[in-house]
């Protein structure tokens, strides 16, 4: 998001592919208010067995979502 913020853009549709579509629908989530859509292609869907593995992988829970948004 400071990528975004950075740019000054007023609000943005956003493009995500695989694991990048994890990303956008967490931006979409933590900052509805930032895009105007978000698109997902090839969304990185993973079961609860297959978090934990990343998790301990990356470091941290990218893929886990603390707010609900609509977008249209």
């Amino acid at each position: 998001m400071a990528f975004l913020q950075g740019l000054k853009l007023p609000k943005v549709h956003l493009v995500g592919h695989h694991s990048g579509s994890a990303h956008g629908m967490e931006l979409a989530a933590v900052y509805p208010d930032a895009l105007l859509s978000v698109a997902l292609s090839g969304p990185a869907l993973m079961t609860e067995e297959e978090q934990a593995a990343a998790y301990k992988t990356i470091g941290k829970k990218w893929s886990e979502v603390s707010a609900v948004s609509e977008c249209l």
